[in-house]
């Protein structure tokens, strides 16, 4: 009946399309046009044909039973089974609708491939019928194999599940879809789940209800996802329910913090163990104390907490005891770390050194020169009076706060050293003081200091040049020259600028950053800079007026203590 309304509706389909196109052909129309109505027309033949085709899975009702779409995308051939892994005889649970083939071999040779009935049984031609309804499918191959074996005697029979039946299960609760699910009897809970739509934002995952008759079989697909656990995502059974709650966001949770790969918290479920909860966070960190533990836990009156160490043993004890150790809601476990577990300390050489990079050491134990030598000594290019060692953990103030410091120190400061905060305040933080020239070349020990872990040393290249900052034209680097004094310097840079202090220029020594004047026993070496300061403007009226006022003082009390001495 179906094939001829079909034919029906295809000639009907066709002799519309044909009147439509003689029709278009007789008429002198305008090309667009009979594009146009040419268009319409296909677009009513394809509408028409569409009204006569049966409802799809999308158009069913809310009681249609849904089946499961396949979790792949590629074609499949009629009928295959997509598994996540062989099925295991002893999980696998037979039921009806599993196609099972029965082969003899030896005296006898046969082979039978049968259904499980709808009442589960096997029949078996010649011999009869064989319940294996509900059982586990290497019990009920074991009880084909009895009962065949007691009537063919010396002949070889083997059993092979060679098709899996599908099953019908209701899926309710906190899902997209709740409904009756067809699936395949080697899917999973957490695949019936997933053809439902999947769990909505706030439900439980890991307190799931599984109804199987009289049975409660756990369900914690959290423990599934995270531990590949099967037992927790057992498969499905015809008339399974399965019911996914709402989880408690603020209560019934447990968490595990500290020396764990994961920490934070997790939904309770029932029976949690310590061994559960070490799992969900996937395992203790290499640098676990695994000797002790800590859990805080809620006394009876759900207000005041209590804290419980636990010790551990050593070994494959370890194991059995955290089996063991049950948890409660709202439990929180802490594991500690052991301290200084296996730190690593080193400092970086950069610069002018044979092997630039970092290097290991001992803290407080090994010194700069023995560093020095591990990187191959210095290169002919080094220069040591420029060279520095920086430490981790001091900052440099920002730019706001140099200003702040600078008009805080205003009356400590001179005009040079106001400069020079300037030109250093953020240069090299954490420097320590080192003179790379008297320890490596003068061999004085009292700077071959002792190293820390993050030290960085820097040897730089010889620059050959002396900056000049400050109030000069050209401020910045200069050639440097063999016995040449500032003035030298300073004229190169362009002479003094405007409002220039000609008579506190000094020099910064590049090895120890002193502040020197200007002079012959004090030579301008390599690095070296020449800080010309500003001169400070002053307001004349307010100096006559403030000296004004001290005279005035000054005359007053003399004029008190000449009335008193009358």
């Amino acid at each position: 009946m179906p094939a001829t309304v079909d034919k029906c509706l295809g000639l009907l389909n066709a002799r519309a399309y044909t009147s439509i196109q003689i029709w278009l052909d007789q008429t002198k129309g305008i090309d667009l046009i009979r594009f146009g109505i040419s268009a319409i027309c296909i677009f009513l033949v394809v509408l028409l044909a569409g009204s006569a085709l049966p409802k799809t899975l999308d158009d069913m009702s809310e009681s249609d039973v849904k089946i499961a779409e396949p979790l792949v995308t590629q074609s499949l051939s009629p009928g295959a089974i997509v598994l996540d892994q062989v099925i295991d005889p002893e999980e696998y649970v037979t039921g009806p609708g599993d196609q099972l083939t029965i082969v003899f071999s030896g005296k006898l040779v046969k082979r039978y491939t049968l259904d499980v009935t709808p009442e589960g049984v096997l029949l078996v031609p010649e011999f009869g019928p064989i319940t294996i309804a509900h059982i586990p499918l290497a019990a009920a191959k074991g009880k084909i194999l009895s009962a065949l074996q007691s009537r063919y005697r010396n002949v070889s029979i083997s059993v092979f599940l060679t098709r899996l039946r599908f099953v019908k299960v209701t899926v309710s609760g906190e899902v997209e879809n709740p409904s009756v699910i067809v699936v395949s009897a080697g899917d999973r809970i957490s695949e019936a789940i997933r053809s439902a739509g999947g769990i909505l934002p706030g439900a439980s995952m890991r307190n799931i209800t599984l109804i199987r008759g009289d049975r409660r079989p756990d369900v914690d697909l959290l423990k599934y996802f995270r531990t590949g656990s099967k037992t927790a995502n057992p498969y499905v059974n015809e008339g399974d329910i399965i019911v996914v709650p709402s989880s408690e966001r603020r209560i019934d949770r447990i968490g595990i913090f500290g020396a764990v790969k994961s920490p934070g918290s997790f939904e309770y479920s029932p029976n949690d163990r310590l061994s559960d909860l070490l799992m969900l966070a996937y395992g203790l960190t290499t640098d676990v104390d695994s000797s002790s533990c800590k859990i805080v836990r809620f006394e009876d009156d759900h207000v005041s907490k209590r804290t419980i160490e636990v010790g551990l043993p050593a070994g494959s004890a370890w194991i059995d005891s955290v089996r063991k150790i049950e948890l409660f809601p709202d439990d929180r476990v802490y594991f500690l770390k052991i301290p200084s577990f296996h730190e690593t300390a080193q400092v970086t050489v950069i610069g002018e050194v044979v092997y630039p990079g970092s290097y290991p050491i001992v803290e407080d134990s090994t010194r700069i020169s023995d560093v020095i030598r591990m990187a191959g000594g210095l290169t002919e290019d080094a220069s040591l009076s420029e060279a520095s060692m920086d430490r981790p953990g001091f900052e440099s103030l920002p730019e706001g706060e140099i200003e702040k410091q600078l008009q805080i120190s205003a009356d400590e400061l001179g005009d040079v050293e106001r400069e020079y905060l300037k030109f250093r305040s953020a240069d090299h933080p954490g420097r320590v003081s080192i003179d790379f020239w008297k320890l490596l070349i003068e061999n004085d020990r009292s700077f071959d200091v002792t190293l820390k872990n993050g030290d960085r040393i820097l040897i730089p290249k010889l620059s050959r040049t002396v900056s000049v900052v400050g109030k000069v034209l050209r401020p910045g680097l200069i050639e440097f020259s063999y016995g040449k004094n500032a003035e030298y310097y300073i004229g190169l840079a362009g002479g003094f600028g405007w409002k220039a202090n000609k008579h506190k220029v000094r020099i910064i020594k590049a090895a120890s950053g002193a502040i020197v004047k200007p002079s012959k026993e004090v030579p301008i070496e390599v690095g070296d800079a020449v800080v010309v300061p500003e001169r400070v403007s002053r307001n004349w009226w307010i100096v006559i007026r403030d000296v004004g006022a001290f005279l005035a003082d000054i005359a007053t009390v003399y004029i008190v203590i000449d009335q008193v001495m009358k």
